[in-house]
């Protein structure tokens, strides 16, 4: 396969060719489950999955939703988007606007892992409780109590940033710091 004349200009050219094929490869396989499952009669399209195909059914159906996506399929996206079926599908499942952002800000990209983007789930659902708590703190009343007991938010710094705001107070609410 290796050919000792091809100048050291071709090799990422025909790398990058050979990435391509295997994002263009997860699409047609995602496109001819979709057209077996509108020509095969009723019954038989479950029966093939479970009989003739080296996968399952939640495959199939994650593999025709990656195909289903407008935003995976658009030819602009392609250079961008990883080769794994797993990581494509875990994309379909962010919404237009953060999809939008991670592209822009360069979150997306081929060498990303599907870990990568439940990171980027997790980001945006913490920022969107704290906005929520942020408009019931500013809803509190305006009145006088004789006691006020206290339990601060306080904020403490995770073992790891990237993975560790899974459990830390951060991630359910947003935390002050001493002096505040």
């Amino acid at each position: 396969m290796t050919n000792d004349l091809t100048p050291a200009t071709d090799w990422p050219d025909r790398i990058s060719a050979a990435w391509q094929k295997s994002i263009e490869a997860v699409f047609e396989t995602g496109r001819l489950i979709a057209a077996a499952k509108d020509a095969l009669p009723h019954g038989a399209f479950t029966e093939m999955i479970e009989n003739d195909l080296p996968f399952g059914a939640s495959t199939a159906q994650r593999l025709m939703k990656v195909v289903g996506d407008n935003r995976l399929t658009n030819p602009a996206h392609g250079p961008l988007l990883p080769p794994s079926w797993r990581t494509l599908y875990e994309l379909t499942k962010l919404d237009d606007e953060t999809f939008g952002a991670r592209i822009e800000d360069g979150t997306i990209r081929p060498d990303m892992q599907r870990r990568d983007i439940s990171t980027i789930a997790k980001k945006a659902r913490r920022t969107e409780r704290e906005v929520e708590l942020g408009r019931h703190q500013l809803d509190l009343p305006d009145r006088k109590y004789g006691v006020i007991y206290a339990d601060p938010e306080w904020k403490f710094e995770p073992y790891s940033r990237q993975t560790g705001m899974d459990r830390a107070a951060d991630n359910h609410y947003p935390t002050s710091t001493v002096e505040e």
